[in-house]
């Protein structure tokens, strides 16, 4: 298996998707209000928990809120561990 990794905007199902070579590893829920997304729910698949998966979606969730110009609200408690933990990425934080 191909260890090529894609975070893409669901927008019609409201989530970013973590893929690996296609398959879907995890994800995350959120909703918009003006140009923070609100990340309300983040999940890696059971076959793929405990892989770091979930940090690696996180990070690709916040590179593409920076490059876009918005930023994230994170009412998950893994998100909102994950920012905490990354000061480096507090720009990206609403209201930070």
């Amino acid at each position: 298996m191909s260890d090529e990794f894609e975070v893409t905007d669901a927008t019609d199902s409201r989530r970013f998707e973590l893929r690996r070579a296609g398959d879907l590893v995890g994800f995350a829920s959120y909703h918009r209000r003006d140009h923070a997304v609100v990340v309300t729910h983040v999940e890696t698949l059971a076959q793929h928990r405990g892989q770091g998966y979930a940090s690696r979606l996180m990070a690709g969730i916040v590179g593409m809120l920076r490059r876009d110009g918005h930023t994230i609200v994170p009412l998950c408690r893994f998100a909102a561990n994950y920012l905490r933990e990354r000061p480096e990425d507090a720009d990206v934080v609403h209201g930070a």
